[in-house]
């Protein structure tokens, strides 16, 4: 402070060199928008994808185009898609086929080209489970149980749910006249 002029602020200055940075170097980032938070194997994942830069969060014109990658457990990337960005926004889908998935933990992750020069870890990415209904076969059994209330006969059934390894999952009885 001793050394600079009374006309020129130190501080001004160092708000003016810092907005000049940012303008000059604004980073993009992704946005995106799922209909579920987790799927089932032959589902569709549809999304919108919101491309934004600055600090403004205004929407990107800066890169034409936007890269969708989904995940295994294993981090291998399953499936790949690019979409073309129109104004910053792009839709899209990821069908969950049951040849190419199974069951467990999925990633999806979205970036541009110009995000790359930042590094990963301004990329979007998210985590969620897709199921397999399929694998989970449920197996029913009914007994009937028959009772004589004076002329009427009063059935009873009981219902047992079980799983492949024979755990109990559901029992219920009914009563019918």
């Amino acid at each position: 402070m001793a050394f600079t002029s009374r006309d020129e602020d130190p501080i001004e200055k160092l708000l003016t060199s810092l907005q000049s940075w940012v303008e000059y170097n604004s980073q993009e980032k992704v946005y995106l928008h799922t209909d579920k938070p987790y799927y089932v194997v032959g589902d569709t994942i549809w999304f919108k994808a919101y491309v934004t830069i600055g600090v403004k969060h205004q929407l990107s014109a800066l890169s034409g185009a936007l890269y969708i990658d989904l995940i295994n457990e294993g981090d291998s990337i399953a499936q790949a898609l690019k979409l073309p960005l129109m104004a910053g926004m792009a839709k899209g889908s990821i069908v969950l086929s049951d040849t190419v998935l199974r069951e467990g933990n999925y990633r999806i992750r979205a970036y541009t080209q110009w995000m790359r020069n930042a590094g990963s870890e301004y990329f979007y990415d998210s985590t969620f489970s897709i199921g397999n209904s399929v694998a989970n076969t449920v197996f029913a059994k009914i007994d009937y149980v028959y009772t004589k209330d004076g002329m009427q006969t009063k059935v009873k059934a009981l219902i047992k749910y079980t799983d492949q390894k024979e755990v109990l999952m559901l029992i219920k009885l009914l009563d019918t006249n």
